[in-house]
């Protein structure tokens, strides 16, 4: 219990560096230490598939050991091929015991390894990332206790790598969308479920009078007249079919007003519906000065 423990505490330090998105080097040198605990005196390797060439390549970092790189490229997944290849084929482990009397004769090439145990390295959906091996110098065969181990390790690979790569897509989608949020020639906005304003771009700074700043916290209310009240708590109710435009009162350098027209059949609204999973949370519109 007392040898299980270190194991468990850096599986949790792990898990924890995934939770706040650490950086995928720091998390993969995390998970070779770890491994490391699991599998003494072994060498480690990762390989990441390709589902355009259908095949698998050594991954460099921490998790891979430089002498078995060469070897290990652009390996075609199929089966008879490398341990590794089988796992990736079959999903599911495969394994040598002894390179030296099978058929995986060229896998032990110039790192020396006799022994080599891999696994497939699946997302939640089944999609196919990878593959770890585990590699020896001297023959060794893996135990069933290693085999799940070797799961194990798989199984938080998979998590990092997912994790990694979903950080990455979110951070291009809000880039993308935060440039075309800022260069719209037209003024747009976000509110918060009360009403409050969260953005803007630099054209409405330029159409309230305001600074995004001082527009931030404002509640909507404050910044329209009486007249145009109602309507524009139509619209917010209504973003589907109306569309805003906003204007500034004549003789006025700060604040606008809000009228409305209806444009039930217009495939080119203005109006851009906000949710928040799945709850209407207010709308994006266009403004011009008229």
């Amino acid at each position: 219990m007392n040898e299980e423990f270190p194991l468990l505490e850096l599986q949790q330090h792990i898990h924890e560096m995934i939770a706040r998105r650490a950086p995928l080097q720091q998390t993969m040198g995390a998970i070779a230490d770890w491994m490391g605990m699991l599998f003494p005196n072994a060498s480690f390797s990762l390989m990441s598939y390709d589902g355009k060439t259908n095949t698998l390549s050594s991954i460099s970092g921490n998790l891979l050991s430089p002498k078995i790189s060469p070897p290990l490229q652009n390996v075609p997944v199929e089966p008879g091929n490398t341990p590794c290849a089988d796992a990736a084929y079959f999903r599911a482990f495969s394994g040598t015991e002894n390179i030296g009397q099978d058929d995986f004769l060229e896998t032990s090439l110039e790192g020396g390894f006799q022994a080599c145990w891999s696994y497939p390295v699946l997302s939640p959906d089944d999609e196919l990332l990878g593959v770890v091996s585990v590699h020896y110098r001297n023959p060794n065969r893996p135990t069933q206790q290693d085999k799940r181990k070797l799961k194990q390790a798989a199984a938080l690979i998979a998590l990092t790598l997912v994790r990694d790569r979903d950080t990455q897509d979110h951070k291009k989608l809000y880039e993308w969308h935060s440039a075309l949020f800022n260069n719209h020639a037209d003024s747009v906005y976000e509110l918060d479920m009360e009403g409050r304003f969260q953005r803007g771009n630099a054209a409405l700074e330029a159409l309230s009078g305001y600074s995004e700043s001082e527009l931030i916290g404002i509640h909507f209310r404050g910044l329209i007249d009486a007249d145009s009240l109602a309507q524009h708590r139509q619209l917010l109710m209504r973003p589907e079919t109306a569309k805003p435009s906003l204007s500034r009162p004549k003789g006025q350098t700060h604040g606008v007003s809000v009228y409305l027209w209806k444009s039930p059949t217009s495939r080119s609204s203005s109006t851009t519906p906000l949710s928040v999973y799945g709850a209407y949370a207010g709308i994006l519109p266009n403004g011009s000065v008229r």
